[in-house]
């Protein structure tokens, strides 16, 4: 089987190369190294200096949603792998809040904006309300127009209206774009948006803001959540965010979009554009974790056939069975969301709004990428073992953060109902394409065996098609019976609307994936045909249930579906293993694996040292001693060269000056084997300038009497 593994990291990644390396680079800094066992502050404070370290490098800025919006989806990736909460405090200041003052403000507010790639002006996205979290159109938060003096007053009226779980608010943020009921004349125009300044330059908060951190979590830590609330807080008339309304110099209100509810559906599309950063960091995430866990499972040896540790956990069916699917599924969810988020960008380049069915596709593919997660991050730590729980090999992040993703952006189960009721507006529009089938289900049913890639498509699109019209059969039937859309939607029939949803999400990601792969390079073709076959016959075997019960796949045709799903393991541990012996198989950088759990096993070190509790101590023991014996020698440097000082002598000097640059610029270094090697290389130029003194017939004993000499000390 023909295999690249560098262009199937190509692949995946799809775009923003130079970004992707540029992340490779600075990130080797020492301040990205996990650290464990910090108080609260201080995690929140190390995650504000690293997003410092991505700002000064320029990889990311509020102008690429006008100019490359792929850059944007790459930036976030790039950062789950680092840290989660350096993630997310990434997506709010850049996406939530820069992104929101940059394409819902105008020209007033680019200098405001123009802080945000700086860091200069740090923000909040002040949307969620702690009594309004998935009904934010009825949120309580009001913005009344002040005739009198041209000023806005923001203000919560009651505890359930208090901004909650906002980013960046309990410590680093001095702007919020608060999202509030405007009040006009005594008339509610709707939810607008307004920038809100909530500190001042010392870092006080300003007068009628409160701000309160909202304490531990489950996890991401580093995330200053706060809880924000506005006690009649007046802010100036320039200050909404005016691209779609506007109160005017003459203080007449003016709106471009008529209804109410339109218009916070207007100023909520921003949040398309979040659920894909959020996808963005949970697949980012996922590809770390399963990296990191077979890559460990390749080393972790476990007992054989004749009782000694001598064969590697990946080996056994035990691991294949749970934890190849979820790779399988990973990857074919990273080439379909590949190409949402192209046509997303495409939309935002060409300065179109979304169209009902892109909304469609941002709503569905971040529930699937982070309900993915989840699971992922389930097995892979349940299947590691002990070395899973263990914070230092990081993969037990990967849980809060699936979890996190999960809600955030708009809880994934909402989502899914907004995905199915835009699916049926566009069917009932006859606005629809559905997919269309090379087999039909009756075909499907006479087969015996069911193997073949265009075939296992096929009966995924017909459960998208088939529940479609399930669901507007059932709709229809039931309102004739005298129920109300909410009751039928809400109260009896939710498990069918979500399924629906899902089953067009995995439509989707099965015909997006097929397409892009058809127009891969021949020599990773075949591996991700492989990757995509064992996806869906995971898929189809899980539903294997309501292919059969109505009559899509037979008793034999079921049977042959498991076991060619075992087949397909065999064939899968071969192409594994060949992208196990690539170390970036899915293009995760070797740095940010130097984990516990591979510094023992990648290196084959003793099995003993995994119990070790004072492993690191003693690595932190080594590195002391191997410095301070590089202190001493530098001390023997620095002493020559003042001895040659009085020989006058410029070519030793030349000399010694060179070693003691060369050493200042390497004591950083704080790996044991570079360090060995330079102790080995200062004991030879050390030696090297004794014997070219004694060239000189020059000896250390001369020098030193002629020092004592001229200290009057002979």
């Amino acid at each position: 089987m023909q295999f690249c593994p560098k262009e199937f990291q190509r692949f995946l990644d799809n775009n923003s190369y130079e970004t992707r390396e540029k992340w490779k680079q600075f990130t080797k800094d020492p301040i990205f190294i996990p650290r464990h066992n910090l108080s609260l502050k201080a995690q929140k404070d190390l995650a504000l200096e690293r997003l410092k370290i991505v700002s000064q490098n320029k990889v990311f800025s509020v102008y690429d949603f006008s100019k490359n919006p792929l850059n944007v989806f790459a930036n976030h990736e790039m950062a789950s792998w680092v840290d989660g909460s350096l993630a997310t405090k990434l997506t709010v200041q850049y996406n939530l809040f820069g992104g929101t003052l940059f394409t819902l403000g105008t020209q007033r507010h680019l200098k405001i904006a123009e802080g945000v790639d700086t860091l200069d002006t740090i923000g909040c996205f002040a949307l969620t309300e702690l009594g309004y979290g998935n009904n934010a159109v009825q949120m309580e938060t009001t913005s009344t127009w002040d005739a009198q003096n041209k000023q806005f007053i923001i203000n919560s009226p009651s505890q359930l209206s208090q901004k909650y779980w906002i980013t960046n608010g309990a410590l680093h943020c001095n702007y919020a774009i608060v999202f509030a009921q405007l009040i006009f004349n005594e008339q509610n125009e709707g939810v607008h948006t307004f920038l809100v300044k909530i500190r001042n330059e010392d870092g006080s908060v300003c007068k009628g803001v409160e701000i309160e951190d909202m304490g531990a979590k489950f996890g991401l830590n580093g995330v200053d959540n706060g809880r924000l609330r506005f006690t009649q807080v007046r802010i100036n008339q320039d200050a909404i965010l005016n691209k779609y309304s506007d109160i005017d110099k003459d203080g007449r209100f003016s709106s471009s979009i008529k209804k109410k509810r339109d218009r916070f559906l207007k100023v909520a599309d921003r949040l398309l554009s979040g659920r894909l950063c959020i996808a963005s960091m949970s697949i980012g995430s996922t590809k770390f974790g399963l990296t990191t866990a077979l890559r460990y499972a390749n080393k972790r040896l476990a007992v054989g056939k004749k009782g000694l540790s001598d064969n590697p956990i990946i080996n056994f069916n035990l691991f294949q069975n749970q934890v190849y699917p979820l790779l399988a599924k990973t990857i074919g969810l990273n080439i379909a969301f590949n190409q949402i988020k192209i046509l997303y960008s495409n939309s935002l380049l060409n300065n179109q709004d979304a169209s009902p069915l892109l909304v469609c596709l941002c709503c569905v593919i971040k529930p699937l990428i982070t309900w993915n997660a989840r699971d992922v991050a389930t097995c892979l730590i349940e299947r590691v073992g002990g070395q899973g729980y263990l914070s230092v090999n990081r993969l037990a992040e990967l849980m809060p953060s699936a979890h996190s993703g999960i809600t955030a952006e708009g809880d994934n189960s909402v989502l899914m109902q907004k995905v199915s009721k835009e699916l049926l507006g566009l069917v009932y529009k006859d606005q629809y394409e559905f997919s269309k089938n090379l087999f039909s289900k009756e075909d499907i049913f006479k087969m015996k065996k069911i193997d073949d890639l265009n075939i296992l498509i096929d009966l995924i699109r017909i459960k998208e098609n088939e529940y479609i019209q399930y669901v507007i059969n059932l709709t229809q039937n039931q309102m004739q019976d005298g129920k109300d859309i909410y009751e039928i939607w809400m109260e009896k029939e939710n498990d069918s609307i979500q399924e629906l949803a899902k089953s067009f999400g995995d439509r989707i990601v099965a015909d997006f994936a097929f397409q892009m792969i058809q127009n891969s390079r021949e020599d990773i073709k075949k591996p991700l045909i492989l990757y995509l076959k064992l996806s869906l016959l995971n898929n189809i075997y899980n539903n294997l249930g309501w292919y059969m019960v109505n009559q899509i796949i037979n008793a034999e045709g079921a049977q042959s579906i498991e076991t060619k799903e075992n087949q397909q393991y065999i064939k899968y541990i071969r192409l594994l293993c060949i992208l196990l012996i690539a170390l970036e198989f899915l293009s995760i950088y070797q740095m940010h694996l130097q984990l516990k759990i591979m510094k023992h096993l990648i290196r084959n070190l003793m099995w003993e040292k995994f119990i070790d509790l004072n492993y690191e101590r003693e690595e932190k023991n080594k590195i002391f001693i191997i410095q301070f014996i590089l202190f001493i020698l530098i001390l023997k440097v620095y002493y020559l060269y003042y001895l040659s000082y009085f020989l006058k002598n410029k070519q030793i000097n030349k000399y010694i000056l060179l070693q003691i640059y060369i050493y200042t610029f390497f004591i950083y270094f704080k790996q044991i084997v570079k360090q060995f090697l330079l102790i080995l290389f200062f004991l030879f130029m050390q030696n090297f300038y004794i014997i070219i003194l004694q060239k000189k017939n020059i000896k250390v004993s001369h020098i030193i009497s002629y020092q004592k000499n001229k200290k009057g000390l002979l």
